[in-house]
C-alpha cells in the first residue's frame, strides 16, 4: 500500500512540473504578443523588454492543481500512521524471591537491591512488602532502607515471631524512597525461612491483615525452656504499653517464677515496669498492661527453677484508635472493701496474713509486696486458697532480700467463693524479720 502510494505521489509530482513547463512557454508567448501589440516595431519572436517578461494574463493553475493533488493523496492514505514502537511507558512494579528455603543462622541475614538477587531491584519504588514463611520457633523480620552513606534505617515494623493461626502471618510493610532497600531476618538456628519481595509507587496501603498482625502481636518465646530466664527488648509498634500479655506452659510449670515488661526511652532510661507472678497452672494466664509511654520495652521471663516444660510468651498492644478490655478489678480500679495491710513478722518467723472467710463471697488478691530486714535471707511466699487451705501460688525459696519484691496481679488472684486467703512468708533464718504489704479486696 505504502508502495502505490509512492509511486501515485511521483507521478503526481512529474505531472505538475511537466505542466508547469506548459504553462511557463505559455505565458512567455502571451507576454510577447500583448507587448506586440502595445508596441507594434517590435518584430515576432524578438524578446519582450527587461521587466516585461513578467506580466501574465492568465491565472497560475499549477499550485492549485498540486493542492487538488495532495489531498486527493491524503484522502486516500491511511487513517493511521505507524511510527516504531518502544514498549509501554509506566511506572514499573518490582517483584522478588530473596531467599528459598534459605538455613537460619542465629545472627541477623540481610538482603538488599542491586546486590545479584533475581529481579531485587530498586527502581526507585517507594512503597515495600516482605512476606515470609519459616519454621522456626523464634523468627523476626524487617524492612530497612540504606541511604547515600550505607547507614541502614528501618522502614517497617519489626515482625516478632510465627503465629499459627495466621495464613503465612509474616508480613511487613514500608514506605518510603531509599538508594537501597534491605530485608533482614534473624531466626532460630537449624530452622529454614523464605522471602519474597513485592515494591511498587502506588500509597502504603493502611495496616490491615497480615501487617496489622504483625504490628499488634509481638511473639518473642515460643516453645522456650521453662526452666531458664530469657528477656528480649523491641519497639512498640505506638510508643505505648497498652495491651495484653498471654502467658502458657506446655504443662505444669515451676513455681515462682514472673513475668516483667520494662519500658524503656531509646537512651535505656526506665520508664513504667510491669511484673506478674506466674501460677503452675498449663493454662493460659493473661495479664492487662496499662497505658504508658513506652518506646521501647524489654519483655522479660524469670524461671523459678528446675522444669522440663515449655512455654509461649506474647504481648499483643492495643491497635491504634481502640481500648483496652476492660478489666472488673484491677490494681487501679481497687474495689471499696478493701483488705490492705502491712505487717512485720518476729525475728526468724514465719509471716501469715489471714483474710478471713465470707459467704458467697472471693478475696481477689491484687498484689503484694515483701522485704527482709537485712541481706541474707533464706525465703518464700505463698498464697493459699482459704485460711489454711491448699496453695494456689508459691515463690521460690529465695524470693525474699533486702530489697523489695512484688507481685501484681491485673487480674486479681482469687480464692473460691466462700473462701478466705493466707498470704505467708516463710522464716527468713537468723534474726531476721519480714514485712509484707498486701493489697486485696473481698466480694
Amino acid at each position: 500500500m505504502h508502495l502505490r502510494l509512492r509511486q501515485m505521489f511521483k507521478n503526481l509530482v512529474q505531472l505538475f512540473r511537466d505542466f508547469s513547463q506548459q504553462q511557463d512557454v505559455a505565458n512567455s508567448d502571451d507576454a510577447g504578443e500583448h507587448q506586440r501589440a502595445k508596441n507594434p516595431g517590435l518584430v515576432h519572436g524578438s524578446i519582450p523588454p527587461r521587466g516585461m517578461a513578467h506580466l501574465n494574463t492568465r491565472p497560475r493553475l499549477g499550485p492549485f492543481l498540486l493542492s487538488c493533488a495532495l489531498s486527493i493523496l491524503g484522502l486516500l492514505s491511511p487513517a493511521e500512521l505507524r511510527a516504531q514502537f518502544n514498549g509501554f511507558v509506566g511506572l514499573q512494579t518490582v517483584a522478588a524471591t530473596v531467599a528459598n528455603g534459605a538455613s537460619c543462622t542465629g545472627a541477623a541475614q540481610k538482603f538488599i537491591t542491586n546486590q545479584n538477587i533475581p529481579n531485587f531491584k530498586n527502581l526507585g519504588q517507594t512503597s515495600h512488602l516482605a512476606t515470609a514463611t519459616s519454621t522456626a520457633s523464634q523468627f523476626q523480620m524487617e524492612i530497612d532502607g540504606i541511604d547515600n552513606l550505607g547507614n541502614a534505617f528501618r522502614l517497617s515494623d519489626l515482625q516478632l515471631g510465627t503465629p499459627t493461626s495466621a495464613n503465612g502471618g509474616l508480613v511487613v510493610s514500608a514506605s518510603g524512597y531509599m538508594p537501597n532497600i534491605q530485608i533482614s531476618v534473624t531466626c532460630s538456628v537449624g530452622s529454614t525461612f523464605s522471602v519474597s519481595y513485592s515494591g511498587s509507587f502506588s500509597p502504603q496501603p493502611p495496616n490491615i491483615a497480615g501487617a496489622l498482625l504483625s504490628s499488634v502481636e509481638k511473639l518473642p518465646f515460643q516453645t522456650a525452656a521453662a526452666n531458664a530466664s530469657s528477656s528480649t527488648t523491641f519497639q512498640t509498634p505506638s510508643g505505648n504499653s497498652s495491651g495484653t500479655i498471654i502467658f502458657q506452659y506446655s504443662g505444669a510449670g515451676p513455681s515462682g517464677s514472673s513475668i516483667s515488661a520494662q519500658c524503656l526511652t531509646n537512651t535505656n532510661i526506665n520508664l513504667s515496669l510491669y511484673t506478674f507472678a506466674l501460677t503452675t497452672s498449663a493454662l493460659p494466664q493473661l495479664f492487662n498492661v496499662s497505658p504508658s509511654s513506652c518506646p521501647f520495652v524489654t519483655l522479660s521471663y524469670t524461671s523459678g527453677g528446675a522444669s522440663a516444660v515449655t512455654y509461649n510468651l506474647e504481648y499483643v498492644f492495643t491497635a491504634a484508635g481502640s481500648t483496652a478490655p476492660n478489666i472488673t478489678v484491677t490494681g487501679g480500679l481497687q474495689p471499696a472493701v478493701t483488705k490492705n495491710t502491712e505487717t512485720t513478722s518476729g525475728a526468724n518467723a514465719a509471716l501469715t496474713v489471714s483474710i478471713a472467710a465470707v459467704a458467697s463471697q472471693r478475696v481477689h488478691l491484687v498484689s503484694f509486696a515483701v522485704r527482709a530486714s537485712a541481706a541474707g535471707a533464706v525465703c518464700g511466699v505463698t498464697v493459699k486458697d482459704g485460711v489454711g487451705g491448699t496453695v494456689i501460688w508459691s515463690s521460690d525459696a529465695n524470693f525474699v532480700s533486702s530489697s523489695t519484691r512484688s507481685a501484681t496481679w491485673t487480674i486479681p488472684l482469687a480464692s473460691s467463693s466462700g473462701n478466705g486467703m493466707d498470704i505467708v512468708v516463710s522464716a527468713c533464718g537468723g534474726a531476721l524479720t519480714s514485712t509484707l504489704d498486701v493489697q486485696a479486696s473481698q466480694l
